[in-house]
């Protein structure tokens, strides 16, 4: 291409078989540097601005859909709602004479099943929060609160998981400073240490999600 220029980035919405989207209404979110726009069981990423690779307007828009499926895990676990990326549209704005739109597939290979059961209808996505932020801590207690979900963790376990990594960010004083950093009541994070007391330390602590 001479001159390409990312039209938009196309995402596949992939969640719980348990909930059905195929009634949802259209929805738009804008963002500073980009608008996203959701139909059926697609969201298409509209960059506000020029940009010649697909990847940056990627690393711009991935951050904002973890930030989505992590307020949707919270608002509705059953819809363990994800976004997976599918490709871009590539325009060349100075094209010599052939195709002027270019499709950038991601490389994948997902076999979609087919279930059988009862199926909870919504009329709408859950929304994306815009006070919502991920990082690497709440990458790993997102991961482990999927796990509670399904039933790969007990409860007494996830806390216990939750409060170590809370802790970790701190250098002193661990369960005081993860209080003030995160604005959690100090008596909270007391009493969450205080029922998870029993919780074998190995097992609670065990690698990583």
């Amino acid at each position: 291409m001479n001159d390409p220029h990312v039209e938009a980035l196309i995402f596949e919405i992939i969640h719980s078989d348990e909930v059905d989207y195929k009634q949802a209404a259209e929805q738009k979110y804008e963002r500073p540097e980009f608008s996203v726009h959701v139909v059926k069981s697609e969201a298409k990423v509209v960059p506000k601005r020029h940009f010649a690779n697909p990847e940056e307007v990627r690393s711009l828009a991935e951050p904002f859909f973890r930030s989505w499926e992590l307020a949707a895990a919270l608002s509705e676990p059953k819809s363990e709602l994800r976004f997976e990326y599918v490709r871009a549209d590539v325009v060349d704005r100075a094209p010599t004479p052939g195709a002027t739109i270019m499709q950038v597939a991601a490389g994948r290979l997902r076999m979609k099943g087919n279930p059988v059961g009862m199926r909870i209808g919504r009329n709408a996505y859950p929304a994306p929060s815009p006070m919502m932020a991920i990082d690497a801590n709440v990458e790993l207690m997102f991961a482990c609160y999927r796990q509670l979900n399904q039933e790969r963790r007990t409860l007494l376990d996830a806390a216990y998981f939750c409060l170590t990594v809370l802790e970790g960010c701190a250098t002193s004083n661990k369960r005081d400073a993860a209080a003030r950093r995160y604005g959690i009541e100090r008596d909270i994070l007391h009493t969450i240490g205080d029922l998870t007391g029993l919780v074998p330390v190995r097992r609670a602590r065990r690698a990583r999600p």
